[in-house]
């Protein structure tokens, strides 16, 4: 058995959360597995239980606002610096890195190859047989989830009948409609991703005639928004979760509503179906939430995509989970 690996996920929460399986994969085969991730990511990687010390590093081709040129050889700032340095007093015996379809795995090889780790893994496109001792290209007909699986298991990890469940902080009470109710979460990355607000407050609208309860959730910057979609007439949690307590909640939900951001990952990796509004500017294939009963909604400006749509996405995947949930306690 591997004593000691780390793994490399540096991109969104989102990407990382589709990575928990090859995490828990990779530490059925070792002591002990930390993980290097950014700032951003930190939130969902202390819910993984797999994972026995996070590391937060800003890679500065990743970053939202990269301080570099296009010109890799000009990279020389302390963050690059500073990460090989804590690499090497924790006496890591493998390294694998983890990346998304559109990114390359080389930069980061470069920085691990200062941090006297034995043996690395990677998924690249490029020429890296010199720089990785295992090296595979992305397999484009896989799901992002199933491709980084994958790799765990060419680097030594196992499946085990168990999946990976979120470590979840307490119930709150206070955040929950009593009884069942539906999870709307309206925040995207970009405008260009997602529905209006005016839509958004329709659907709420109507799923409350409908006889659905219904939750608004996003972060301290959605605030305004959510505020105007609930109206008053729903929970409007806008800035008032941190991750933990949004998987909590979700956890409970019949169902959640989600764009092209993290919160559909975070939905999914708790076991909740998933409505998901995207417009296609990836393989809907290969980003869709995974493991879980979901509906993908979407056109290049969901424009196309009805309230009537999502009606209907929602009720199928709410008697989806109840049935499921009776026929569990039947057993």
């Amino acid at each position: 058995m591997t004593t000691r690996r780390v793994a490399v996920r540096l991109d969104s929460m989102g990407d990382l959360l589709l990575t928990s399986r090859a995490l828990h994969a990779l530490r059925a085969t070792c002591d002990h597995l930390a993980l290097v991730c950014s700032p951003s990511a930190r939130a969902a990687a202390e819910l993984l239980p797999s994972v026995d010390e996070v590391i937060t590093w800003e890679a500065p081709w990743i970053a939202p606002t990269p301080p570099i040129t296009r010109a890799y050889p000009q990279i020389a700032f302390p963050e690059v610096g500073s990460l090989p340095a804590e690499l090497r007093l924790r006496h890591f015996d493998e390294a694998v890195i983890f990346t998304s379809l559109h990114q390359s795995s080389l930069p980061t090889t470069l920085v691990l190859s200062q941090a006297d780790i034995p043996w690395v893994g990677g998924i690249s496109s490029d020429d890296a047989a010199g720089l990785l001792d295992l090296c595979l290209t992305h397999d484009t007909d896989l799901h992002e989830v199933q491709d980084s699986l994958r790799l765990a298991l060419a680097c030594g990890g196992e499946l085990t009948d168990d999946l990976p469940e979120l470590t979840l902080p307490p119930r709150r009470p206070e955040l929950l409609p009593p009884g069942n109710f539906v999870v709307l979460h309206p925040g995207v990355d970009s405008d260009a991703q997602g529905w209006p607000v005016a839509r958004f407050r329709q659907l709420r609208e109507e799923l409350s005639e409908a006889g659905h309860q219904v939750v608004v959730t996003g972060g301290p910057d959605e605030a305004r928004s959510t505020a105007r979609i609930a109206d008053g007439s729903a929970r409007d949690l806008g800035g008032h979760t941190d991750v933990a307590d949004l998987a909590r909640v979700m956890a409970e939900a019949d169902v959640v509503l989600a764009g092209d951001t993290a919160a559909g990952h975070l939905a999914a990796a708790v076991g909740t179906p998933v409505v998901s509004l995207v417009a296609p500017t990836v393989p809907p294939r290969r980003w869709t939430p995974y493991g879980v009963p979901s509906a993908l909604l979407g056109d290049p400006r969901l424009t196309g995509v009805t309230t009537d749509d999502v009606l209907g996405a929602v009720d199928h995947l709410t008697h989806t989970r109840l049935n499921a949930g009776a026929l569990s306690e039947v057993r």
